[in-house]
């Protein structure tokens, strides 16, 4: 049966520790110092290893929720577009999506580099953002 990461690492947190125990004990029983350093490379350094990639592990997990966050994000700037006929601006976003409105630029220019949407700066000098699958159909006169 294959160990999985997670296993090793407590499995070398659990013999680091039980080293440093072993090594410590016969420190206190010789007196020898030899022991400590030896308990130290045997034991307390794997323990810390082993420690570090669990911590990493379960740090790790913690970029999923960031995902669904720019998932909705993007899902919101989607929605906002369609109710304002393919033409969102930053703030516009940032308002329908309860976020920050440089959070709503960085996403809005992340989908304008990858081709979903064209950036266009009006006469007036306003930055807006088209979608245009979005935008209403000039032949019925309307959204699809």
């Amino acid at each position: 049966m294959r160990k999985n990461k997670s296993d090793k690492a407590v499995e070398e947190l659990v013999s680091g520790l039980s080293m440093t125990a072993v090594f410590g004990g016969v420190y206190l029983i010789t007196g020898s110092t030899i022991w400590l350093l030896v308990g130290v490379f045997a034991g307390v350094i794997p323990a810390i290893g082993g420690a570090g990639k669990l911590i990493s592990r379960r740090h790790a997990g913690g970029f999923a929720p960031l995902r669904d966050e720019r998932a909705r994000l993007e899902h919101q700037i989607l929605r906002t577009a369609q109710q304002h006929n393919g033409r969102v601006t930053p703030t516009r976003v940032a308002v329908n999506a309860s976020c920050s409105i440089e959070q709503a630029q960085k996403i809005l220019d992340d989908l304008t580099t990858k081709g979903f949407c064209t950036l266009e700066i009006t006469d007036s000098g306003r930055i807006e953002y088209l979608f245009s699958d979005l935008l209403p159909d000039s032949r019925t006169g309307g959204p699809d």
